[in-house]
């Protein structure tokens, strides 16, 4: 029997929806194997997005941004995490 539960943050470009040659990033929270995708509203160029290391390629200010928005994201999710956990809340995506 598992008690644990597992959760996890990827970032993910929807290519299906690229536009203008601009795709749409969204976040994948994923919880005991179920997924939630959530917009975070940013669009990057389709070239400059890294599909391995799930961040904006380049030194650009744009770059630089977009990553340190992301991190932010992340951070700001596990934090949200860590909170409901904390407050034995019912965990769910």
């Amino acid at each position: 029997m598992r008690t644990t539960k597992t959760f996890s943050i990827q970032f993910w470009a929807d290519t299906r929806k690229t536009k203008d040659d601009e795709t749409l990033i969204y976040a994948r929270i994923t919880m005991d194997q179920k997924r939630l995708s959530i917009c975070l509203k940013r669009k990057v160029p389709r070239e400059l997005w890294d599909t391995e290391t799930k961040r904006v390629l380049g030194n650009s200010l744009m770059a630089k941004q977009l990553n340190q928005y992301f991190d932010l994201a992340k951070s700001q999710l596990y934090q949200s995490y860590m909170e409901l956990k904390a407050a034995d809340k019912q965990l769910t995506a």
